[in-house]
């Protein structure tokens, strides 16, 4: 029998020791410690909670999520850049707002949107540029980049503000 925790349980469904106890208090009556060890019987409640409470409508937007990410697979195939100028793509990201394709690459950062390709990251001068996380409200670019200095690589972030 596989002995599973009542903190483990709470760690791996991302809650508190106190929510999942206030659960086996309410259903069994039961005051469990978290080092305690959970029955099955205990185990099926706390799942079956946390399943009914996290319950979906509908699983449209997950698929919908999933060929977004098809669809960027099909954009970064089909994005050519010049490999004697543009040596490495480490990161590509699609605009949430736009719809450009971002690439994080060896020569700083470059957009590329109906109107051709450009370098959006002029102020990194030779910095490579190795990923690139957009989100927030306001919409937030930020870039992890690294430069060769004279015996170190020294590595940073980089952020824009409401960039379209």
């Amino acid at each position: 029998m596989i002995k599973y925790k009542l903190s483990e349980v709470a760690k791996d469904l991302n809650v508190t020791n106190k929510e999942v106890a206030d659960v086996l208090k309410a259903q069994l009556g039961v005051v469990k410690k978290p080092a305690t060890a959970l029955t099955e019987e205990e185990l099926n409640i706390v799942f079956e909670h946390y399943t009914q409470k996290n319950k979906v409508e509908s699983f449209d937007a997950y698929f919908a999520s999933a060929e977004e990410k098809e669809e960027l697979e099909q954009l970064k195939g089909s994005t050519v850049l010049d490999s004697t100028k543009y040596l490495d793509v480490y990161d590509v990201r699609l605009h949430p707002e736009t719809g450009d394709l971002w690439l994080a690459t060896a020569q700083g950062i470059w957009v590329k949107s109906s109107s051709g390709l450009k370098n959006v990251s002029k102020k990194l001068k030779d910095s490579r540029v190795t990923g690139l996380w957009m989100g927030g409200n306001p919409l937030q670019i930020i870039a992890e980049t690294n430069y060769r200095d004279k015996k170190n690589v020294v590595g940073g972030l980089w952020r824009i503000y409401g960039e379209k």
